[in-house]
């Protein structure tokens, strides 16, 4: 069995963002930093879920739903009361 893989929390946060279907810029703005730093987080997080090829994105949310990531359920609980808004 595989050690868990360790995120840091500004990982987990731009990663909730992108699983809950926010574009780059707009993770950018809800976390307050720079479009090309959640880039730098992307890649980070890409690296160790050892994404190598395209579609990393779509990857990511595959290997939350897969993983019943909290990332996951966080980011369902979150879509379902922006839809309510």
């Amino acid at each position: 069995m595989s050690d868990p893989i360790e995120f840091t929390p500004r990982e987990k946060q731009v990663a909730l963002l992108v699983v809950a279907g926010r574009l780059n810029k707009e993770v950018a703005a809800d976390v307050g930093i720079a479009e090309g730093t959640v880039k730098i987080h992307l890649h980070r997080i890409y690296s160790k879920l050892n994404f190598k090829e395209g579609n990393s994105r779509v990857r990511l949310c595959n290997w939350a739903k897969e993983h019943g990531s909290a990332l996951f359920e966080v980011a369902r609980r979150q879509d379902r009361l922006d839809r309510a808004a």
